[in-house]
C-alpha cells in the first residue's frame, strides 16, 4: 500500500507520494505506515500487489486518525496546557498537589515516602492521573480509588526505574521500566496487555523515553553521561534499529528531550546546571545547528512542558531554594510562582528523569 497527496497518477507511481511502508515482498509485508496532512487536504491510499490468480483478493485496511497532540505534560484540566504538579512524600500517605497556573490547588492522596512519581494518562481521557511506582514491591498505583486497590499492578523490580509512556499509540499510558543492571526496557502494553522487552543502555545510562520519529509511540532511548551519547531506537522501526546516536551533552549536563519546535518530534537537549544554558539539537533544523537558551541556576530542577497549549515545550524549572517555578513560555511569555515546598519533586514534566 501507499499514500498520495491529492491524486495518484498510476503512469508515474513516485508523484505525490507520501507513505509507504517499506519492503513488501512475500510474507514479510509491512502492515502499516503514517503520515501527516494539512486540515482538509485530500489524500488517496493504494492497496496493490493482490493477485486473485494466488490467493482471494481480500484485506482489512484500518485508519488511525490523530489530531497531532503531543504529552503536554501533566495536564488533569484537558486544557493542552501543562500544570503545576508537585509530589509530596513525607510522612506514612504521601500528597499530590497539583494546579493550573492561574487556578487552586488542589490536593490529592496517593503514595507513599520512597514512591517514584510516574504521572500519566493510564484510562485513555486525555488527562493526567496522579501514580507512583513503589520500588520496594515493584508496584505501580495509577488510581486513587481505594476499593480498587488504587490501580495497584506489580510490573518490575527494586532497582528499576520507571519509563512510562504510550508505546503504542492508543491514548493509554503504558506501564514500563528500564532495568540498569540489564539495560533492558520492560513493557507492558495496554492494547492487548501485550509484554515488549527491548535491549538498549548499559548501567550509567539516564532513561529519556519520548517520541522522536513523530509516530505517536514512545521510543526507546538513553543518554550517557559519561561520553554525551544520546542513543535512540524509534518504534517507526520496531526497536530494531537506531533512529539517532548523537554526541550531545557532557557529564554533568541533564537530558531534558522534548518538542521545541513544535514538529511533532522530540528533540536531543541538555540542561546545563553550571551554567543555567539550555543546549537544544532542534529536529527541525539541519544537522549541526544548535539553540542555546538560558534560564536556570544551578540547583533548579528542569520542567520542561507545554505550559501555553501552543504545541511547543518550554524552558520551565522548579527552584528548590525556594520554591518558585519559573517558566519562559514561547508564546505566552515569562511566569514565575511559588508553589511548593521543602522536599517536593516536581512532575509536571512527561520527561522526568527518575
Amino acid at each position: 500500500m501507499a499514500a498520495y497527496l491529492g491524486t495518484y497518477n498510476p503512469t508515474s507511481i513516485l508523484t505525490n507520494l507520501i507513505a509507504d511502508p517499506g519492503l513488501s515482498t512475500g510474507g514479510n509485508f509491512a502492515t502499516s505506515m503514517s503520515f501527516s496532512v494539512a486540515a482538509g487536504a485530500t489524500y488517496v491510499i493504494v492497496v496493490h500487489g493482490i493477485n486473485p490468480a494466488i490467493t482471494c483478493p481480500s484485506y482489512t485496511f484500518r485508519r488511525t486518525i490523530t489530531n497531532g497532540c503531543r504529552n503536554t505534560g501533566f495536564d488533569a484540566a484537558n486544557d493542552g496546557s501543562a500544570d503545576l504538579a508537585l509530589f509530596r512524600p513525607s510522612g506514612g500517605l504521601a500528597t499530590w498537589q497539583t494546579k493550573t497556573l492561574t487556578g487552586a490547588p488542589t490536593s490529592t492522596q496517593l503514595g507513599s515516602s520512597g514512591d517514584i512519581p510516574a504521572p500519566g494518562d493510564y484510562t485513555g481521557d486525555e488527562t493526567s492521573d496522579v501514580a507512583v511506582f513503589r520500588p520496594s514491591n515493584g508496584t505501580w498505583y495509577t488510581t486513587t480509588n481505594p476499593a480498587t486497590n488504587y490501580g495497584a499492578q506489580r510490573w518490575g523490580i527494586s532497582t528499576d526505574l520507571p519509563v512510562q509512556g504510550d508505546y503504542d499509540r492508543d491514548g493509554i499510558t503504558d506501564l514500563a521500566v528500564y532495568r540498569p543492571s540489564e539495560g533492558n526496557w520492560y513493557i507492558l502494553r495496554s492494547s492487548g496487555n501485550v509484554f515488549t522487552q527491548v535491549t538498549q543502555g548499559i548501567a550509567g545510562d539516564k532513561p529519556v523515553p519520548a517520541d522522536y520519529d513523530g509516530d505517536g509511540k514512545t521510543d526507546v532511548a538513553v543518554f550517557r553521561p559519561s561520553n554525551g551519547l544520546w542513543t535512540v531506537r524509534g518504534s517507526s522501526g520496531n526497536y530494531g534499529s537506531f533512529t539517532i546516536q548523537r554526541l550531545f551533552g557532557i557529564s554533568t549536563d541533564i537530558p531534558v528531550a522534548a518538542d521545541y519546535d513544535g514538529d511533532g518530534k522530540a528533540d536531543t537537549a541538555v540542561y546545563r546546571p553550571s551554567e543555567g544554558n539550555w543546549y537544544v539539537f532542534r529536529s527541525s533544523l539541519v544537522a549541526g545547528q544548535v539553540s542555546v537558551f538560558n534560564h536556570g541556576l544551578s540547583g533548579d530542577i528542569p520542567q520542561q512542558a507545554d505550559y501555553d497549549n501552543d504545541r511547543k515545550d518550554d524552558y520551565a524549572v522548579f527552584r528548590p531554594s525556594n520554591n518558585t517555578w519559573y517558566i519562559n513560555r514561547s508564546t505566552a511569555g515569562i511566569f514565575q510562582q511559588v508553589f511548593g515546598q521543602a522536599g517536593d519533586i516536581p512532575a509536571s514534566s512527561p520527561n522526568r528523569i527518575p
